[in-house]
């Protein structure tokens, strides 16, 4: 079982992947991979498939909220290294 740390990197990596799979028809989406990236990706790819699935509901949830919070959501932010450009 994944303790917290672990489980809050693997949730970074599912609310990146959502942003990303949401935004790449309308803007061009990088993903600057570097050691918070890899810490992220491997703790996610580390869960199982219905762990996943609860992470990546959770991070579509999260996206859709900040989209109704903010609807004009434009420029770039960062956020443990990971940039953002919406």
């Amino acid at each position: 079982m994944a303790n917290q740390t672990q489980n809050g990197k693997a949730f970074e990596y599912a609310c990146l992947d959502t942003i990303s799979k949401r935004y790449k028809d309308h803007v061009l989406v990088l993903r600057e991979k570097d050691a918070a990236y890899d810490t992220a990706k491997k703790s996610f790819d580390e869960l199982g498939d219905v762990h996943k699935s609860v992470l990546i509901d959770g991070s579509e949830k999260g996206v859709e909220i900040l989209e109704r919070l903010e609807a004009n959501l434009i420029g770039c932010i960062e956020i443990n290294s990971f940039f953002f450009c919406i």
